[in-house]
């Protein structure tokens, strides 16, 4: 019975268990089918956008990378160049100053030189400048000194000539002193007519000589004391009157020849004829 009743529990279980397992099947069929559209889907996706997009996106990066690598590349090599340009510039930099400072060097060794000749000619020129001043002062002394020695030499010998030489070149200094003796005269009284106007300009002249008169007792007292040196008698000269002794008083003027001595007469003296 229980043989029957399981074989009765199956045969009532094949049905469902059929149907169960045909919708199985079905439902794994289905799935298969969704997976294979999922796949499908997907292979679509991947060949319509993710290719599409990974290719694009590929695309920039492998532009970007290219656009990077350029800018480094371009960097750098500025970067070279700048290095070479500067290089360049402290080189042509270090060549000027080496020429310049050979240059001033020269130009310090020539001025040096120069100022050096300069000096020495200088020198040389106010040596020989000041040896030519001492010979010259050497020469003018001596010339003096031998000019001297004559003068005294011919004082001595001729004591007359030498003063009447003096007199003769100082003549119109002579006349001109004995002449402003009457500079400052307004009128003036003449004794003996001609005789005392003439006399009257002698005393003049001979106050006017009266410094000439002096150097010549001046070189009687030279010769003098040179002769009481070697023992002989010394000479007298006689002074010219001097100008400040008063003139001695005109005599009365005496009858010439029986006759009267004219009276005394007032002449007018013109100042500026003085």
């Amino acid at each position: 019975q229980a043989e029957r009743d399981k074989a009765g529990a199956k045969a009532r279980q094949a049905g469902p268990l059929a149907d169960a397992a045909a919708r199985q099947e079905v439902v794994v069929q289905e799935t298969r089918v969704a997976e294979l559209e999922a796949h499908r889907r997907e292979q679509q996706l991947q060949a319509d956008v993710r290719k599409p997009a990974d290719a694009q996106a590929y695309e920039k990066r492998t532009l970007a990378e290219a656009e990077r690598d350029a800018r480094i590349s371009a960097a750098q090599a500025k970067a070279k160049e700048t290095e070479l340009a500067a290089a360049a510039e402290a080189t042509r930099v270090k060549t000027a100053a080496g020429a310049e400072a050979e240059a001033t060097k020269t130009r310090g060794t020539a001025t040096a030189a120069a100022t050096r000749a300069t000096g020495e000619a200088e020198a040389a020129a106010a040596q020989a400048k000041g040896l030519a001043q001492a010979e010259a002062a050497k020469a003018k002394g001596l010339a003096e000194a031998e000019a001297i020695k004559a003068r005294a030499a011919a004082l001595a010998e001729n004591q007359e000539a030498v003063v009447a030489q003096q007199l003769a070149e100082n003549w119109p200094e002579i006349v001109k002193a004995g002449a402003s003796a009457f500079g400052n005269v307004d009128n003036m009284v003449l004794l003996n007519g001609a005789d005392g106007m003439a006399d009257m300009f002698a005393k003049a002249l001979t106050m006017g000589g009266t410094g000439l008169g002096l150097a010549r007792q001046l070189l009687a007292s030279m010769n003098q004391n040179g002769q009481s040196a070697k023992g002989t008698s010394p000479t007298s000269l006689t002074s010219p009157t001097s100008p400040t002794s008063p003139a001695s008083p005109t005599p009365p003027a005496s009858p010439l020849n029986g006759l009267a001595t004219p009276p005394a007469q007032k002449v007018p003296v013109d100042r500026n004829e003085g």
